[in-house]
């Protein structure tokens, strides 16, 4: 027994290391590239090309005026814009939603409630069944909670004078970073996505995605690739491979920001990490294949695409490497202590490639964060991501296991932008997850093991005591948020 846990605790560093390391190969990226200028976009046509812009909503009563409001104010002629808001929702969102619809009519624009009569393929179906709608060259996508800036259609569509460009994506701005310290340790993850990886891959000319929201696609460049696909839960993944695998480029417009509200709750983070971790997943077991196939393809774009597909198997590789070693440090093991020792700063060494990741997201210009601050949020991000690793276990192992797309869950939002907005609205707040007594039972499991630890171990119980606090962190803010909604209602 003890030998089978040794084997799993030196595989599952070694894996886990090799994402770790991958790290570095973006921060290269991005260093070697961060000089070079995207070419000036050509001007616009005199003739404007006509816009769809579709927005997917379910149950988003808090912000869909603001998203409508905001839609509207872009600065693009209403007779080349069309506006198609696609609501499932099932609650007073509708009402709402149809009459800022009426609204913004009074007003001159051509704007559409699209109704369905269930929610099949959730977001993606949608968007598929909304297709046959939309009567624009381009279409535009913006999810509830975003809030695009009045030029976002004129700069957007700048970049598609190159007939290969098929997708246009924007940066993720954050309205409400300074709301929370869960905001502004979220807003340090995505930054090092946008800033980092994003900008590093684009400017590199390897595989991208778009980000499902805040971005602009050709119609014909959506028609190539088949258009929406319901079988994932991630659709925007899924149609960045079959555009990128049928030869369109998808451009990335790190100077265009989108701001968009953070999850103000640790349980709506928990479910959209949970839904990003299955779908990158579920597209892996879809695209991996043919893209490592691919005669056309790259080598550099083949590495991308796999490592970003499969970066999420880092969560059950984490929780593998922890309970293998505490395994390994109480039965005892027979192999060398030197092997562990050369496997183990492997590993060190690989977790450095995290921290340099999120720092340089802090020293980019375009970064509104400080390297003082970022020398403290970082590891505490990378703290809140272990504690989160079991929720998002459980979205890869559905994603393995399941031949279904499975549930859409979508992420709450409240509007609550402002940071002296303790208790934000409780209508879509959610609830215990099962998996926060799963967290408690293990993060106290491997508290025991760090007190079980061998004395001359101290750095393995040091670690092993900090993801014992990573695993109560994440549901103590779960029953902090529910104490607070007591408090306010009461």
């Amino acid at each position: 027994m003890a030998l089978v846990f040794e084997i799993l605790y030196l595989a599952s560093l070694l894996a886990l290391s090799a994402l770790g390391i991958y790290r570095y190969r973006l921060c290269w990226l991005y260093l070697k590239t961060r000089s070079v200028r995207p070419s000036a976009p050509s001007p616009l046509p005199s003739a404007l090309p006509s816009v769809t812009v579709q927005l997917p909503v379910y149950n988003e009563v808090y912000v869909i005026e603001r998203l409508i409001d905001a839609v509207c104010a872009m600065d693009y002629p209403r007779d080349r814009l069309e506006i198609l808001v696609l609501d499932d929702s099932t609650d007073e969102t509708a009402g709402a939603a149809r009459a800022a619809i009426e609204r913004k009519k009074s007003e001159g624009f051509s704007i559409s409630h699209v109704r369905r009569d269930s929610r099949r393929g959730y977001k993606a179906g949608a968007l598929k069944d909304a297709s046959p709608l939309a009567r624009g060259e381009f279409t535009a996508l913006f999810d509830a909670d975003f809030v695009p800036p009045r030029d976002f259609l004129m700069r957007a569509l700048a970049c598609f004078s190159d007939p290969s460009v098929g997708m246009a994506q924007a940066r993720w701005g954050h309205i409400n970073r300074r709301q929370s310290l869960l905001t502004r340790l979220q807003s340090v993850f995505l930054d090092g996505h946008f800033l980092i990886e994003q900008a590093g891959r684009s400017a590199a000319g390897v595989f991208l995605n778009f980000n499902g929201t805040a971005t602009v696609i050709r119609k014909t460049c959506m028609e190539a690739a088949g258009g929406w696909h319901d079988d994932t839960v991630a659709e925007d993944l899924d149609l960045s491979c079959r555009a990128q695998i049928a030869g369109w480029k998808i451009r990335y417009l790190p100077d265009l920001v989108c701001p968009a509200e953070l999850p103000s709750d640790i349980e709506g983070l928990k479910s959209q990490q949970r839904r990003w971790a299955m779908g990158g997943i579920q597209n892996a077991r879809k695209f991996l294949r043919p893209i490592l196939a691919g005669k056309d393809l790259s080598a550099g774009f083949k590495a991308e695409a796999a490592f970003h597909m499969l970066g999420n198997l880092s969560s059950p590789l984490f929780l593998a490497v922890i309970l293998s070693a505490a395994a390994v440090n109480i039965l005892g093991g027979s192999v060398p202590a030197a092997f562990y020792w050369f496997i183990g700063n492997i590993g060190f060494a690989a977790s450095g490639g995290i921290f340099a990741f999120y720092l340089l997201a802090a020293l980019d210009p375009r970064s509104e964060e400080n390297v003082p601050g970022m020398l403290l949020l970082v590891p505490l991000t990378m703290v809140l991501w272990a504690g989160m690793s079991l929720s998002n276990t459980a979205g890869v192992i559905r994603a393995v296991f399941s031949r279904s797309g499975g549930e859409f869950v979508r992420t709450p939002k409240t509007a609550t932008a402002s940071a002296s907005v303790s208790h934000p609205p409780t209508l879509y707040a959610p609830r215990f997850g099962s998996s926060l007594f799963f967290e408690l039972a293990l993060g106290a499991a491997l508290g025991l093991f760090a007190l079980r630890a061998p004395e001359g171990e101290p750095f393995l119980r040091a670690l092993l005591f900090i993801f014992s606090a990573a695993f109560f962190f994440v549901p103590f803010l779960s029953v902090k948020r529910r104490f607070e909604r007591l408090t306010n209602r009461s």
